[in-house]
């Protein structure tokens, strides 16, 4: 039992759960997932135990997307199953048959370092821990060794790194779960079984508070959970000026390509900007307590002319945060950056000695669970001239070359509404779609939002922007008369005639993501004036 401090600590961190829990869809995002894993586990456990060679693929097929652990260790498992199943098979019944003991479990560790010498202890347990699953998720939840660690130096519990007997970890780590679990049901949060007391406790070191918790408790939570960022920043008046400045300075230079001494020598106000990193990959220059730029790891995928395929289809690159040593300012600076909205320059390297610099990018988001920043590219290159107001939010392009930046978050936006098909005909291969404008985005009506966009695969969007059909306010597809009182043709009856009079076959389940009636009746109309 813990002592007294402890338990203080854990009424403390129920009652923070206990907050957190009205936002959040606690089963889906943490309960459901797991169950579902740890059955598809189970179902090859229980092959495996009655010598039935299925066993290998539906355990292969059990980590599929699977996020319980770190993908290289998923792989590594996945491919043992398909190719080496007379191995892995005897070290899956050192945790699966029988009672668990603490010799089976260490020598599962253990033999399983054998196959893999950069396994460290913690990870064999880890790993083990997931492969416990089959016996019962809501008994056997997955070990994290460092988010457990964290768990254990919020709520004082006695810690253990046993690299020799790694079962006393993970007893340890299972004893800390029921001691949270008694405590927390005594304090009117009912905690069913081990698995929920673990995804409680997740909660309280991974999530990002300000998803769960009203904005006035965020700075007291993140100093109670010991985070070494506590507040919403801001930016004032003179660093937000020359922020703006330098990125002006870099807009000077039309291809946005750098050398390191053009970096090194760029100067605003006749000061250097400093933005160009040394040892940090994040930057703060000197008057600055956010971050200004950021440069992507040389060998990172996403650097060079690998930038635009890392870029997916909302505009988002993944940065990940470090969050540890030296770097633990310039990151933490991230979330700085996110809550006040700031503009950032990525560099990326496009060789040994020139940088590609790709701006404004935003922090979008920060997602815990995978320590990782979502960094909106999709404004980037768009001007920050012609009278750009002092706050970022005002962003658009000049010039004969006018990108849309939401155009990618639209894409996915109408894309999702409408469940990947088209609206018209139902075709549902997403390489074949398009997210149509209902009216176009170069009126001053035409908004990059789901409600005025309508899925369309390639022939139907074309036919549409020709004002070959339109939609009515109630829904109906209107085929135009040059089309309708055209020859009899089998291809054009399929594409158009056949449509007219009826009702969009897919329609958004969410009445908010429907076509805005007022969109469409000047669509409508548009239409009418065209074909009286």
């Amino acid at each position: 039992m813990p002592a007294s401090g402890h338990k203080k600590k854990f009424v403390e961190s129920a009652l923070w759960v206990k907050q957190m829990l009205p936002t959040i869809d606690f089963a889906d995002e943490e309960i459901t997932y797991k169950v579902k894993s740890a059955k598809k586990l189970a179902a090859a456990r229980d092959l495996l135990q009655a010598d039935d060679p299925g066993w290998a693929a539906v355990f292969a097929g059990a980590f599929a997307g699977s996020n319980l652990l770190n993908w290289r260790y998923t792989d590594e498992l996945v491919r043992a199953a398909k190719t080496r199943p007379e191995v892995l098979a005897p070290l899956l019944r050192l945790l699966w048959d029988g009672s668990l003991s603490e010799a089976s479990f260490n020598r599962f560790v253990r033999d399983l370092r054998t196959h893999n010498a950069g396994l460290t202890p913690g990870i064999g347990t880890a790993v083990a821990s997931v492969l416990l699953m089959a016996r019962g998720a809501n008994d056997h939840p997955p070990y994290r060794p460092q988010a457990v660690r964290r768990f254990w130096r919020t709520i004082g519990w006695p810690a253990t790194q046993n690299d020799v007997n790694p079962y006393l970890d993970y007893q340890n780590f299972r004893r800390s779960l029921n001691e949270f679990r008694t405590i927390a049901s005594a304090n009117a949060l009912p905690v069913e079984d081990l698995l929920t007391a673990q995804g409680y406790m997740w909660l309280i070191t991974e999530w990002d508070p300000r998803t769960v918790l009203p904005a006035a408790e965020i700075a007291t939570f993140r100093a109670w959970r010991g985070d070494p960022y506590t507040g919403a920043s801001s930016e004032g008046a003179q660093a937000a000026a020359r922020r703006l400045r330098i990125l002006e300075r870099l807009e000077d230079n039309a291809s946005r390509l750098f050398t390191r001494s053009d970096l090194a020598g760029l100067t605003v106000d006749s000061q250097p900007a400093a933005i160009l990193p040394s040892s940090h990959e994040v930057v703060i220059p000197p008057g600055f307590d956010i971050p200004v730029s950021l440069t992507l790891s040389p060998s990172a995928p996403a650097s060079g002319i690998g930038l635009a395929r890392a870029v997916d289809d909302a505009g988002m690159l993944r940065y990940p945060h470090k969050k540890q040593g030296r770097t633990a300012r310039a990151d933490q600076g991230l979330l700085s950056a996110l809550e006040a909205r700031v503009p950032l320059v990525v560099l990326a390297p496009m060789d040994d000695s020139t940088y590609q610099a790709v701006f404004p990018v935003y922090v979008h988001r920060y997602l815990h669970r995978d320590r990782v920043f979502e960094l909106d590219v999709s404004g980037a290159y768009l001007s920050l001239r012609a009278g750009i107001a002092p706050e970022y939010e005002r962003r658009w392009t000049i010039g004969t070359t006018r990108q849309r930046l939401h155009q990618p978050v639209f894409r996915r936006d109408v894309l999702q509404a409408y469940n990947s098909q088209c609206a018209v005909c139902g075709l549902g291969i997403a390489g074949l779609l398009d997210a149509a404008h209902i009216v176009p985005d170069r009126d001053e009506y035409g908004i990059a939002s789901v409600i005025n966009g309508l899925a369309l695969c390639k022939n139907h969007h074309a036919a549409f922007d020709a004002g070959l059909f339109a939609v009515a306010e109630d829904l109906t597809i209107h085929i135009s008369d040059s089309i309708m009182n055209s020859g009899p043709d089998e291809a054009v009856d399929r594409l158009l005639k056949n449509y007219d009079g009826r009702k969009l076959t897919v329609i958004p389940d969410i009445e908010a993501w429907r076509p805005d009636p007022d969109l469409l009746a000047r669509t409508w109309a548009a239409a009418t004036s065209k074909n009286p």
